[in-house]
């Protein structure tokens, strides 16, 4: 269960290419998530960092694009916000991520219906800071 957390937390740390983009700059970025959940011990998952290019960068929809499951059903954005709704095998996932060009932030909660822990909740803290350009 804490690993799809992380998964989907972490499926915003890369952004793959689309139409229409976020305001976001490319760079050597460094992604931090926070997740917790009543009951069990909260927890900040290491930092990661990655290389965005120009090419990388895209819509927010394309960030949910991860391997962990999970459907996008409903979102919107413009360029600086991004609030989305995914369907995963264990719950409903739900958040906001706002974008600041050398920054993002966003925050999600997962309400478990499935897998043995219905009716619990889970809230999901990411943030995002460019360190510079890439090495």
């Amino acid at each position: 269960m804490r690993f799809l957390l992380a998964a989907v937390a972490a499926a915003f740390i890369a952004v793959p290419a689309a139409a229409e983009t976020v305001n976001i700059n490319p760079g050597m970025w460094e992604a931090t998530v926070a997740v917790e959940m009543p009951g069990m011990p909260s927890g900040t998952h290491e930092p990661t960092r990655q290389c965005l290019t120009e090419s990388d960068i895209g819509a927010p929809e394309d960030m949910m694009s991860g391997d962990v499951g999970c459907e996008l059903v409903s979102s919107e954005h413009s360029n600086d916000v991004f609030t989305y709704e995914m369907k995963c095998p264990e719950g409903t996932i739900t958040g906001r991520m706002a974008f600041n060009g050398d920054t993002y932030e966003g925050r999600g909660s997962m309400a478990f219906d499935g897998g043995g822990h219905e009716g619990m909740e889970a809230v999901m803290t990411m943030r995002g800071r460019r360190l510079g350009p890439c090495d």
